[in-house]
Order: structure tokens, then C-alpha cells, then sequence
């Protein structure tokens, strides 16, 4: 924990310097793929949409390649129903993480930029709730939930240099949730999620990479 602080604050401490402050909102849809210790998949699991945040910095590798590092919340859920038993189950979840991104440039146009992203974003769960027919429980401790998740997306995306020092960004991105560790009673749980979020980028001073693309 000290050192996810540590790192967290180095990451706040980089941003003042950064080239570009990074901030994203985005709607998030989870699903589980859950199997018990004899390979079974859970059925009748449905999908729920919740926000996402995101708040960092980006920095150049090149002239078409960029990284981007952030402070990322996640709100996950996902719901099943087992008609047999008359019971409608939903978990719901709070994820804090860090986030670590790659982009390559494939298009530029007068100010529009196209995109491919990938990325690597380790999280751990604040908190969480699972409810069952009205009955709430709590998440922590229940070793499915509560080990840190290392998800591994990716996506495209679009950033559009409005002016000289903002960039309005918009991204589609694709991922997988893997729990870090083994399980002890076999069961295993990857959440898949899907992103689409709106963004700005800001520039501390004038933005040499705005001012040209805006030129071509």
C-alpha cells in the first residue's frame, strides 16, 4: 500500500511538469466470466454500465507515439438471474488503479488526429457489494473480488486540437480484467469491459504539437 501511494504521488508531482494534463470521463460496461472449480461457466450474466475517471499525464516518445500515465477509477458491475430459484444476484464495485498507455498516430488532418491505444492498468477494489434478492453482502475478503485485477485493454481513438493549448479527446477501448494470483478453491473470475470516454488534454504552455497539426 505505502508504495501504491508512492507511486501515486509521484505521479501527481510528474503531472506539474508533464507536457499535457490528462483528464477523462467515460461510461463503463462490465461483464463477468466466472467458472467454478470444475470449469463451469455461470449463465444468465448481464452486462452493467457505470462511470469511469481518469486523471494523469501524457508525455512524446516521437513524433506519432505518446505515453500516457494515470490515476484511474473504475465503477464495475454485472448482474445474473437464476430463474430456478427465483433469485436475481448483483455485484457491484469501486476499483482504484493506475494506468500506464501507449499511442501510435495513423492519420493526422488539420487539427484531427486517429489513433491506436494499448493498455496496461493494475487496480485494486475499494469497495464492493453483492446483493441477493435484496440482501446486501460485503465483497471484502471474498477472494474473487478482493486481489488486485490487471487489466489489459485495447482501442482507438480520436484527439482533436481545438486550440493551441486543448485537445478534446474521445476513446473506444476493449479489456479484460485478470485477478493477480491463483485462486484456492479453483473458481476464476476475468471482468471483460468496455470504454467509451471523453477527454482534454491541456497544455501548460504553447503547444508545439497542436500548433502543427492545426497547420497540416
Amino acid at each position: 500500500m505505502r508504495a501504491l501511494l508512492l507511486v501515486i504521488c509521484l505521479l501527481f508531482v510528474h503531472a506539474l511538469f508533464a507536457q499535457q494534463i490528462v483528464a477523462e470521463v467515460g461510461r463503463n460496461t462490465c461483464s463477468f466470466d466466472y467458472a467454478d472449480s470444475e470449469g463451469n461457466a455461470l449463465k444468465d450474466l448481464y452486462p452493467q454500465a457505470h462511470l469511469s475517471f481518469a486523471l494523469g499525464y501524457r508525455g512524446s516518445l516521437g513524433e506519432r507515439f505518446h505515453y500516457t500515465g494515470q490515476l484511474l477509477f473504475n465503477h464495475y458491475g454485472s448482474e445474473a438471474a437464476v430463474p430456478e430459484l427465483a433469485t436475481r444476484l448483483v455485484w457491484d464495485m469501486e476499483y482504484l488503479g493506475l494506468g500506464l498507455a501507449m499511442d501510435g498516430e495513423f492519420f493526422r488532418k488539420k487539427g484531427i488526429i486517429l489513433l491506436l491505444r494499448a493498455a496496461a492498468e493494475p487496480q485494486f477494489m475499494l469497495k464492493g457489494t453483492q446483493t441477493i434478492n435484496e440482501q446486501l453482502y460485503d465483497l471484502k475478503g471474498v477472494e474473487q473480488f478482493d486481489k488486485p485485477f490487471l487489466f489489459l485493454r485495447g482501442g482507438a481513438g480520436m484527439n482533436y486540437c481545438a486550440d493551441e493549448r486543448t485537445v478534446i479527446t474521445l476513446r473506444y477501448m476493449y479489456g479484460r480484467g485478470l485477478p493477480m494470483g491463483s485462486s484456492a478453491d479453483g473458481e476464476s473470475l476475468d471482468l471483460v469491459t468496455s470504454t467509451v470516454s471523453l477527454g482534454l488534454l491541456w497544455n501548460l504552455g504553447r503547444c508545439r504539437y497542436c500548433r502543427g497539426m492545426r497547420l497540416q
